[in-house]
């Protein structure tokens, strides 16, 4: 009886283990975010993915049809593989969550890429670039290379005024 189970829905088993061990993969990243959103500073994120979402849905609405076939594109598993790869340099290298947010995004949509149309697919890639690019990178940029460029600027002016003989 169980076998017969398995045999039945082993397409949807394997789907089942890989949407699993990707959201177990980017367990941290789900949390960062929601905690990150569910912050009162960051409104004008929450509203400025919402407006993405909203557009990505209505480019996606049209010809919206589940990949039957059961093959994955190539571009579509490299971007998948791509994201994870990435998300590893991150991790051992920079440790930057937001990062980490932004592969888990693309990364879910390289998921999504394997279960729908190519064409549907390749659509909504702008748009999901949008999304991923609508978390704070700002905040992190001043934070962690803020300091460092301006310790090198001022490393420069101060050679100048040297040179020119005012200090």
């Amino acid at each position: 009886m169980i076998s017969t189970f398995l045999q039945k829905n082993k397409e949807y088993i394997k789907d089942g283990v890989v949407i699993l061990l990707f959201f177990l993969y980017f367990r941290s990243n789900v949390i960062w975010t929601y905690n990150y959103f569910s912050q009162a500073a960051s409104y004008e994120y929450i509203l400025l993915f919402l407006i993405s979402l909203t557009v990505f849905l209505v480019t996606m609405r049209c010809k919206y049809s589940f990949n039957k076939n059961g093959l994955v594109s190539r571009n579509i598993f490299l971007v998948f593989l791509g994201v994870i790869l990435f998300d590893l340099i991150n991790v051992f290298y920079l440790n930057y969550q937001i990062i980490s947010a932004s592969a888990m995004i693309i990364g879910m949509y390289a998921l999504l890429g394997m279960y729908i149309e190519r064409q549907a697919w390749k659509r909504g890639v702008f748009i999901v670039g949008i999304i991923a690019l609508s978390l704070p990178f700002a905040e992190h940029i001043q934070t962690f290379l803020g300091f460092p460029i301006r310790l090198f600027t001022a490393k420069i002016v101060s050679s100048i005024m040297g040179f020119i003989g005012l200090i």
